[in-house]
């Protein structure tokens, strides 16, 4: 924290917040960072609403990106975004600071109408979704929150499992890796029902990254990836294989084959 003039504080869970009085000196947290709610001072990435494209969602609210085509709600500081899109007689406008879908003129109800169905990564990327973060899928009548990463190798990949630093414990019993784990942001496995559920419901390629220490890096492709049920063990098959690495561990992202 550094010390200042009494001014409007902003927090990772109520917005701006003041409580002092006009020309009182206080400690504050610098210019580009939040209060959290252990009273430390955070970049606004690690506060727990922060979502891309959005920022810091303050906790009881729901935002509308700028184009509508996502909504995103935090809630007991836990952040929750589904994809939506104005109907064919809305258009997306700015009103009060808060963007949202309002009828044309001479049109009234809905104006939302279910956006198509996104099953991957590759489906929201090509939907124009091409920033890196969480989304939300619907594979085989579920929703399913995954990582999207729509910089790599052209974008659209499904990521299965990021570990690279350590802080996220990797020995796990059977029914941590059925569920899975970890935070999507950071280090995680994305369960293995949630995996079979994705990759059984069409052909998908597997690529698998390594960064080593030295800062080299290194890539393999698998094709006709696929993880079967629990019945079968989530038993994995892949075909042919290219690519720079040889046998890895570190980033397991997907993309539709």
């Amino acid at each position: 924290m550094e010390c200042g003039n009494c001014s409007c504080q902003a927090t990772c869970s109520v917005g701006c917040q003041k409580n002092c009085a006009d020309g009182e000196e206080i400690c504050i947290c610098p210019n580009g960072f939040f209060l959290d709610q252990d009273s430390n001072c955070v970049p606004e990435q690690e506060c727990s609403c922060y979502e891309e494209g959005f920022g810091v969602i303050p906790d009881g609210v729901t935002q509308v990106n700028s184009d509508c085509s996502r909504r995103c709600s935090c809630n007991n500081n836990k952040p929750s975004c589904v994809n939506i899109q104005c109907s064919s007689d809305a258009t997306c406008k700015e009103i009060g600071g808060a963007h949202q879908c309002q009828c044309n003129v001479e049109f009234e109800g809905p104006t939302t109408v279910p956006p198509a169905t996104m099953s991957d990564c590759l489906d929201l990327y090509n939907a124009g979704n091409t920033a890196d973060g969480v989304y939300t899928i619907s594979v085989g009548g579920s929703d399913i929150q995954v990582y999207c990463d729509m910089t790599t190798d052209g974008g659209g990949w499904t990521v299965l499992q990021r570990r690279w630093n350590g802080s996220e414990n990797f020995y796990r019993n059977w029914a941590t890796y059925k569920a899975g784990f970890g935070p999507l942001t950071g280090e995680h496995w994305l369960g293995n029902d949630k995996i079979h559920t994705i990759t059984s419901s069409k052909g998908y390629q597997l690529r698998v990254d390594l960064v080593v220490s030295g800062g080299s890096s290194n890539y393999e492709l698998y094709d006709n990836f696929l993880v079967n049920n629990e019945d079968d063990n989530y038993r994995m098959s892949s075909g042919l294989h290219s690519g720079t690495a040889g046998l890895l561990n570190a980033i397991i992202i997907m993309n539709t084959a």
